[in-house]
């Protein structure tokens, strides 16, 4: 998932949408996006981090129990 978040920005900040011809189209601009921005690439990485840290943590929970 990461890895598809981090395309999509790359994608935007290369300006895809635009490169291909699919400028004018709504649809494009609303699924690929229009922007780049680094604060989403992190903000991304944090989100995926603290899933990823409370997975360990509920995981590490339920295996002390047995």
């Amino acid at each position: 998932m990461l890895l598809f978040s981090y395309l999509v920005e790359v994608s935007q900040y290369f300006k895809l949408v635009n490169l291909l011809g699919w400028g004018r189209s709504k649809f494009a601009a609303i699924i690929m996006g229009t922007s780049f921005s680094f604060i989403d690439l992190l903000t991304y990485t944090l989100g995926i981090a603290v899933v990823i840290i409370i997975e360990k943590v509920i995981n590490h929970g339920q295996s002390a129990k047995r």
